[in-house]
């Protein structure tokens, strides 16, 4: 409870420090006074707290919290993979066609994500439970509640199949959908010649596919360039 309350306290005083900083000075003509600061962020801190334990209420209707935090961490975590598996691997993708891939695989996600977590909110998507079974234990039971039947109150319709998917797989589609989108894009946006991409931001076998043999000798000039250049500085 002490590690959740001090996490907790972390967050909110790091989302103030944010708002201020992004969302309150860049607006403000005159410089703020320290009393001023400690009361905006103060209040921020208030108000996101009560906003985090509003929303309580809600979670508790929107499935375990494992699934709802992997389901609205993939929003981003999934073109984010797919954005950085770009720069790697397939250097003649150009930046416009990346950027649109990763803007078509917030929203992709951003639907699916939602809408099966209103699914499981509103009971049309249920994940059973493991049955738990007591047989051959010696240990004497009260199982008249063990022996009563159980009806499910949600009534059958039709779910999309893709809502069905399981949750963990969130990433991995946003991945996909933001590589093949990107690379559907550079029939649009045009290919990005691939020697004019840095080899240190390639990996090992794809800078020996663009490079040939020159490839790790390119990456490894680039590294002394550096070096001498650090040392002429200092």
């Amino acid at each position: 409870f002490s590690a959740a309350l001090s996490s907790l306290s972390t967050c909110l005083n790091s989302m103030s420090a944010v708002i201020l900083e992004d969302f309150v000075k860049p607006y403000v003509k005159k410089p703020l006074s320290p009393l001023a600061i400690n009361w905006i962020m103060r209040s921020v801190v208030v108000g996101v707290g009560a906003l985090c334990a509003a929303l309580v209420f809600v979670v508790e209707k929107m499935g375990t919290v494992l699934q709802l935090t992997m389901s609205l961490e993939a929003i981003t975590n999934g073109p984010l993979l797919g954005t950085f598996t770009l720069g790697i691997l397939i250097p003649w993708v150009e930046s416009r066609s990346a950027l649109t891939g990763g803007i078509v695989g917030v929203l992709f996600m951003s639907w699916l994500s939602l809408k099966a977590q209103y699914a499981v909110a509103t009971g049309a998507i249920t994940y059973p439970h493991k049955q738990m079974s007591v047989e051959e234990c010696s240990y004497e039971f009260d199982r008249s509640a063990l022996n009563a039947t159980v009806t499910s109150s949600v009534a059958a319709e039709d779910i999309f199949p893709l809502f069905r998917v399981c949750y963990m797989w969130y990433t991995f589609l946003g991945a996909a959908v933001t590589i093949l989108v990107s690379l559907a894009c550079t029939l649009v946006y045009g290919r990005n010649d691939p020697k004019t991409v840095a080899p240190d931001l390639l990996a090992g076998f794809v800078r020996r596919y663009v490079y040939g043999g020159k490839g790790e000798e390119a990456s490894g000039s680039g590294c002394n360039s550096n070096g001498k250049e650090a040392k002429a500085r200092l």
